[in-house]
């Protein structure tokens, strides 16, 4: 299987990513162009495939709509590696709507292990493709923010941008 990276910048914000034929595998962004690219695994050897390529401008167009406010719901692939409780939680992560938000208690309800919240907030830490699969839609059980892996300013930011209201700490 063939993968392509590309960095580009929307609004304020450098992004990077790495698609394969599959989807995207990971997502990074921050306002340090160098902080993007020295994030980005080891990309000199990558073969860039067709339809890799066809993924990352994909996701650009799809990440510009979104934060345009025009797009509600990804439609590109993603193809995260992970565990197999990994991948359960960010596939039910893809569920919570545009505007929405759930607590970790209930999504560890969701998937049929109601004591494993924290689980679910580590899941969802080591989510490689944030915003795409929206893992900042994932509040405290009192409605407060949570944790988020860019840090809760980001996470503020995604949620003001999506209209879901939140307890600050």
């Amino acid at each position: 299987m063939t993968h392509g990276a590309m960095i580009w910048r929307e609004g304020d914000r450098w992004y990077g990513a790495i698609a394969s034929d599959a989807g995207v595998v990971l997502l990074i962004w921050s306002v340090d162009r160098d902080e993007v690219v020295r994030d980005l695994p080891d990309i000199a050897d990558i073969q860039v495939g067709a339809a890799a390529r066809r993924n990352l401008e994909r996701l650009r167009r799809e990440l510009h709509d979104y934060h345009e406010g025009t797009l509600k719901k990804f439609t590109i692939p993603v193809a995260p590696e992970g565990t197999k409780f990994q991948k359960e939680v960010w596939q039910n992560l893809c569920g919570i709507p545009y505007g929405k938000s759930m607590s970790y208690g209930d999504l560890a309800a969701q998937i049929g292990k109601p004591k494993a919240a924290r689980a679910v907030g580590q899941a969802a830490g080591s989510n490689p493709v944030p915003i795409l699969i929206p893992c900042h839609r994932l509040l405290a059980s009192n409605g407060t923010i949570g944790g988020f892996a860019y840090g809760l300013d980001e996470k503020r930011r995604l949620l003001r941008h999506e209209g879901i209201d939140y307890q600050d700490k």
